[in-house]
């Protein structure tokens, strides 16, 4: 399911890939977490903080505290884009990671906001912003 572009050309999807977003079977949502969990352990040790090793833990911290999680995303979003994964991958690894989902099911952020922020986060490109967007009214920085 996932793929990974391994040319020097842009990761095809774009636009598109929100836009065909559909929702995979559980076995692949668990791909896509355990991708996210993987580049986060990675992203936290270079953030010089204690690393959160589990899926739960990270969504905790989504739940507590938003701005580190929201660091920890902007990162990961940035090494998946690096990293050679299709858009559509990035998309769907964004939106089943634990920020999104913490945002969505504790912090009250529609899926159109979780799209749009995901949408944007893509846009920027490789350098992350250095404030958090103000997901509540569905628009990013």
């Amino acid at each position: 399911m996932l793929t990974k572009v391994t040319d020097s050309g842009k990761p095809p999807g774009g636009e598109q890939a929100l836009q065909d977003f559909v929702y995979p079977d559980p076995q692949v949502i668990e791909e896509y977490r355990e991708i996210y969990l993987q580049i986060a352990i990675k992203v936290q040790s270079l953030m010089s903080m204690g690393v959160a090793y589990t899926y739960d833990k990270l969504y905790k911290l989504g739940c507590d505290h938003p701005p580190l999680s929201y660091r920890i995303d902007v990162l990961v979003s940035y090494e998946l884009q690096v990293g050679g994964y299709s858009k559509s991958d990035q998309v769907n690894i964004l939106f089943y990671g634990p920020y999104i989902q913490s945002q969505m099911l504790d912090h009250h952020l529609s899926e159109s906001g979780a799209k749009s922020y995901i949408r944007q986060r893509l846009c920027l490109g490789p350098k992350p912003p250095l404030r958090q967007p103000n997901l509540a009214s569905g628009s990013a920085a």
